[in-house]
């Protein structure tokens, strides 16, 4: 009895030190959206990171990010130049890698309550 509340207690452990990090590819391509991210649990890493980029190919302009639990590139929180080029962010705390995109699109849904909310009398 005692052994399976060790193992109980144990495996709580982990989940509780677990970072949760966004994961995939976001971004544009001549300003239409690419990609899609989501939320991860991320075992055995203390960190998030973020890739951004941005850039032409031909006449297309690209920007973006890529965004990953990290395996074992960081040491320590804040953005760095990579040396084979391109910039990495390394952070700490649960969804830290967020993407400005998810922060545009949480805006637009808060001023969308907001507005019916404010206006719902006058539409009725």
């Amino acid at each position: 009895m005692l052994l399976n509340k060790l193992v109980l207690a144990a495996s709580l452990f982990g989940v509780i030190y677990t970072i949760r990090c966004y994961s995939g590819m976001q971004g544009s391509v001549n300003g239409d959206a690419i990609g899609e991210i989501e939320l991860l649990d991320c075992n055995a890493t203390d960190f998030c990171i973020k890739l951004p980029s941005n850039g032409h190919v031909g006449r297309k302009h690209y920007e973006g990010a890529q965004y990953s639990c990290d395996f074992g590139e960081c040491r320590k929180e804040g953005c760095n130049k990579r040396e084979g080029g391109g910039t990495l962010c390394c952070c700490s705390t649960d969804e830290c890698n967020e993407s400005s995109n998810i922060l545009n699109q949480l805006f637009l849904v808060l001023m969308s309550v907001l507005f019916l909310v404010t206006f719902q009398p006058l539409l009725i």
